[in-house]
């Protein structure tokens, strides 16, 4: 959970890299701080889904080529009406 506190996205834990993420998490006195840099760095190497709240989602809609700005849960169970 400490580690979520400073890097909440997989592309910055990717950014910070082994070395700053164990200088990170040794001075907030975690134990084990080598293994969770590396455990942490791993798991952020291997997921590259874009989660579209995350602000880099550049898409409105939950469809593609709806034109719509409606983002309530009506829209996203109906779809795109034609």
């Amino acid at each position: 959970m400490t580690l979520l506190t400073g890097y909440q996205t997989p592309q910055a834990i990717r950014r910070a890299g082994q070395s700053r993420l164990r200088t990170w998490l040794v001075k907030r006195k975690v134990r084990s701080a080598d293994q969770i840099a590396t455990d942490a760095l791993a798991a952020a190497k291997a997921q590259h889904t874009v989660v579209p709240a995350s602000g880099t989602s550049k898409r409105s809609s939950l469809w593609p080529g709806d034109a719509s700005t409606s983002c309530g849960p009506c829209s996203a169970r109906t779809g795109p009406s034609n």
